[in-house]
């Protein structure tokens, strides 16, 4: 029987809730901020199924408190189901790939993507991921280097991004 198993850890300060999709074991929203928020964002089927807390000896608890301890390769380990186009799927994959402390522009990420003439088609799918921080959408920022816009907020995003520029190096 499916059901929803959140895991919530500390991430730089900020609680950090990852929805997992039980007994598929993939993470179908996390975020920052309130977690009936990122419930809201799910499909109403979704958001029907029972909720638990995960354990603390949960694998993937671990995976984040790795993750926020420095270890940027922890948050590969998860396993992710979102529901979008192949074009979505194609631009969730590519920003997995983005390198911690290499964020790109939105135009290189188009790029990346196959599509370089499609930048606002690429940044939509920033906007519309449900999986933050493990689809790094947050490694996508402006031309003039900036961070841009983030549903956590700018301040989460570049705190983000600076901690990833300093565990990476």
């Amino acid at each position: 029987m499916k059901n929803l198993e959140i895991v919530t850890e500390e991430i730089l300060g900020h609680p950090f809730h990852a929805v997992m999709l039980r007994p598929d074991n993939a993470v179908v929203a996390s975020g920052f901020g309130d977690l009936g928020d990122l419930i809201a964002r799910l499909s109403p089927q979704d958001q029907s199924l029972a909720q638990t807390e995960a354990s603390e000896e949960a694998i993937e608890r671990q995976w984040l408190r790795e993750y926020a301890s420095g270890n940027m390769d922890s948050l590969k380990k998860f396993s992710v189901q979102q529901t979008g186009s192949e074009f979505y799927q194609l631009c969730w994959q590519t920003l997995r790939d983005v390198a911690p402390g290499q964020p790109l522009s939105y135009s290189q990420f188009a790029q990346a993507a196959g599509r370089p003439s499609a930048v606002r088609a690429a940044a939509s799918t920033c906007a519309r991921n449900l999986v933050a921080l493990i689809v790094p959408c947050h490694r996508v920022i402006r031309t003039d280097g900036s961070a841009g816009n983030y549903l956590f907020g700018t301040k989460i995003k570049e705190e983000l991004l600076k901690f990833e520029s300093e565990s990476a190096a």
